[in-house]
């Protein structure tokens, strides 16, 4: 058995070989091991020529705009914040797949509802004390009126649901451990 994968790895080997000698016979190199395009060229990334350029009427991003500086600060100060609920809650039930389960059953349960309910005003309710959707606010740079909650405030909602997990969980901690 493994004289046969021996052999077949060096009959793989070979044709390797073969085939990059009769590439470099016709005048075609190849320029990655990886490259299988028979023109030896690199393959081009999926999303060269797409997305935010210039070339697609999009201002280039600049940290120097505030909205930009906004979105960039206000998504690590997300990941906090939400870092603080998962620490806050796993406090509280003492396991940690537990914890995981409810922060994001938590974090998830706001925008299902949202899609099930019908009447437009409780949806933006809803999408105003979700921490997940109210703390997702703080990255949008544009049509900032037709969000449901500003940038900051969103993130004021997230950083109250992370002061009560922190709080349950301190309180629950003092409890049992005084």
């Amino acid at each position: 058995m493994l004289c046969h994968l021996a052999q077949r790895r060096v009959g793989i080997t070979l044709l390797r070989d073969h085939r990059s000698r009769r590439l470099q016979q016709l005048g075609l190199t190849r320029l990655s091991p990886h490259s299988h395009r028979p023109d030896g060229h690199a393959a081009r990334p999926p999303n060269a020529g797409n997305g935010f350029t210039e070339a697609h009427d999009y201002a280039p991003l600049s940290l120097a705009d505030v909205p930009t500086l906004r979105a960039a600060v206000g998504s690590v100060l997300y990941l906090v914040l939400i870092a603080l609920i998962g620490l806050g809650v796993a406090t509280a039930v003492r396991d940690a797949a537990s914890a995981i389960g409810i922060v994001l059953g938590l974090l998830y349960l706001f925008p299902v509802v949202t899609r099930v309910v019908n009447d437009p005003e409780w949806q933006r309710h809803l999408q105003q004390i979700s921490p997940m959707t109210a703390g997702l606010a703080i990255q949008a740079t544009v049509r900032l009126h037709e969000l449901p909650i500003g940038p900051w405030a969103g993130l004021g909602v997230l950083a109250t649901w992370a002061a009560a997990a922190l709080l349950v969980g301190s309180l629950l901690l003092h409890r049992r451990d005084a």
